[in-house]
């Protein structure tokens, strides 16, 4: 039971030393003057927790890739790839070099989902912008239209009060 004690709180008691009186007296000093830690042994055990850290957060990353979830299974891979192939028959020649990076750097389909939606609303923003510039080129357009078409008017009614001046004339 000594050296169990002894073996436990690792008090390194010799055998011939391992008396109850000896094992008190050692637990007694450790209590009034705690053992010094080495500081070599904190550095080693610091990189050992920094290593262990890293390898979690490497395999955290490795298992998000594996087993992310994308609505029916299917490999986030073909999802993007798919993606990338609508989007550019969507809006052929609009695809920008950032969009297809920021779609091969998602990790999760709610990555790609939210690069998808961006494009799509930065796609519907610009045609917003220029339907409006269109919309207001077609109405200074129909304004312009509208004032051709009564100086024609006006000038045909000229025209006739005129001929019919000159008519009046002729006749008398």
């Amino acid at each position: 039971m000594l050296l169990q004690i002894n073996n436990s709180l690792e008090l390194d008691l010799i055998t011939e030393e391992l008396t109850l009186t000896n094992l008190i007296a050692k637990i007694k000093l450790l209590i009034i003057k705690p053992p010094i830690i080495e500081e070599q042994k904190v550095q080693n055990l610091e990189k050992k927790l920094t290593l262990a850290s890293q390898t979690i957060t490497h395999l955290k990353e490795q298992i998000k890739k594996i087993s992310s979830p994308t609505p029916r299974g299917e490999k986030i891979e073909v999802i993007i790839k798919t993606d990338l192939q609508n989007l550019n028959q969507l809006f052929p020649h609009r695809v920008d070099q950032f969009t297809c990076q920021q779609l091969e750097k998602a990790q999760t389909y709610q990555e790609l989902v939210q690069v998808r939606g961006d494009f799509i609303q930065k796609q519907l923003q610009k045609n917003l912008t220029n339907w409006q510039v269109i919309r207001e080129e077609n109405s200074s357009l129909i304004k312009k239209q509208k004032r051709e078409r009564a100086l024609a008017i006006s000038f045909f009614t000229l025209s006739l009060l005129a001929v019919g001046v000159m008519l009046i004339k002729l006749k008398s």
